[in-house]
């Protein structure tokens, strides 16, 4: 099973690496450069607008030119502004290459994850998305520390963020697989979504709001606060690998308990544990360190919790519909969350990004709390299975086992494949 899709899992850790490296590289080079940190907020959240646009314009590339050209267009349009970020220091066009580095990123994961797809059958979903969800957290891990091999100041790091995205063009371009179906178009059906699962919408806004702005602003808190390049890669990459250790508890918990209250307890440490992180993360790499690492495990896993959750409550066939509808959300989330929380570090200090990620799931905890009183739980054995599933193009999610669970639902989709013709 592995071989038969290694090289499209070997492409998809070039592309993660290269674009783990840049997320981080990018907000420390603006800081040392002295860029205002409202002014680098504003350039960070570009990358969650063109991730946004990318996932509804990317279909209509592939049925127009096909996968393998596609993708290496939009491969060709990542390494191009990778290497002109160090040509550019506005923050205004440093925006405009988010965007397209946005653009570019979810079209590239949106066909891997559509051969990924077109690979699996129903005995292999749940191994095909459990080995995606190993290569995404090492390639992202592996991008990350890749700051420290040279000075963020120079042109090294964008070549080799560059390099990495156009080598993940290599696997695909000689693989001899045939292409799979063309990607589907999309629409967006969030009123229908807020209907079904309030809660579940909710949280993924919070997800985008609080940690689409730890993402984007993380290495600004780590250059302001003193870490040097290793001490920032190193505090970023504590909080994947938080998150990843932490899946399988909270997947015990999740079996145990009303699936709500896990949420909504994870959302109420989350608050907790970030607003200690923001008087304790500044005291040295050590306990930066430690804070990465509980934050991620705490709210890493919330994101798989709301798509859970929100399936609990969905007619068959409209699970690719409610989870491209959540990513939607947690994009539109992740464009304001940035710029908000560099405002408020301009105002108070580097502190104020913690402190901007706690009120955030507090907000959820509270919303939480009502919805526990507005509706009763969905009974355990009728709760959908847990998957710790990565924010990537609606095409990931009819990868996911629950997805079968539509599978004889004759009204899921007019071309065989639930839910494709409402996707997102």
């Amino acid at each position: 099973m592995i071989a038969s899709v290694s090289a499209l899992l070997t492409s998809l850790a070039l592309l993660l690496a290269g674009n783990g490296l840049l997320t981080l590289l990018l907000p420390t080079r603006a800081a040392l450069g002295g860029m205002a940190t409202a002014s680098i907020g504003l350039a960070m959240s570009g990358y969650f607008a063109g991730y946004v646009i990318g996932c509804l314009l990317t279909p209509r590339i592939v049925q127009r030119v096909g996968h393998i050209r596609s993708f290496s267009a939009l491969g060709a349009l990542a390494a191009a502004t990778a290497l002109a970020y160090a040509l550019a220091g506005d923050p205004i066009a440093w925006f405009m290459l988010r965007v397209l580095s946005g653009i570019a990123m979810s079209g590239l994961t949106m066909i891997v994850e559509s051969w990924l797809n077109d690979r699996a059958t129903d005995e292999t979903r749940g191994r095909i998305i459990s080995v995606y969800r190993i290569v995404d957290l090492s390639a992202v891990s592996v991008g990350q520390l890749l700051l420290s091999v040279a000075p963020p100041a120079g042109f090294e790091l964008f070549s080799l963020s560059a390099i990495l995205i156009v080598l993940a063009l290599v696997p695909t371009a000689v693989s001899t697989a045939q292409a799979p179906t063309p990607i589907q178009n999309v629409r967006i059906r969030l009123f229908y979504l807020w209907k079904i699962s309030p809660l579940g919408l909710a949280a993924a806004l919070a997800v985008g709001v609080g940690n689409g702005a730890f993402w984007a602003l993380g290495a600004v808190f780590g250059q302001k606060t003193g870490l040097d390049t290793f001490g920032i890669s190193l505090f970023m990459t504590a909080v994947v690998i938080g998150g990843a250790v932490m899946q399988v508890p909270i997947a015990a918990l999740d079996r145990i308990f009303d699936r709500r209250r896990v949420l909504i307890g994870a959302a109420l440490a989350t608050s907790i544990a970030s607003a200690a992180a923001a008087y304790l993360a500044p005291i040295s790499v050590t306990w930066a360190v430690i804070s990465g690492f509980i934050l991620g495990g705490l709210f890493l896993p919330i994101y798989g919790l709301a798509l859970a959750h929100a399936n609990d409550r969905l007619e068959a066939g409209d699970f690719v519909v409610m989870s491209g509808g959540l990513l939607l959300t947690y994009g539109m989330g992740a464009i304001v969350g940035p710029p908000i929380a560099s405002l408020l570090m301009e105002g108070i200090g580097p502190r104020a990004l913690f402190l901007h990620v706690s009120a955030v799931w507090f907000v959820l905890f509270l919303f939480g709390l009502w919805r526990l009183r507005a509706r009763p739980p969905v009974a355990m054995e009728e709760q959908a299975a847990l998957v710790p599933t990565p924010r990537g193009g609606t095409i990931m999610f009819e990868l996911d086992p629950r997805t079968e669970d539509a599978g004889d639902d004759p009204e899921a989709s007019q071309d065989g494949r639930p839910g494709a013709d409402a996707a997102q």
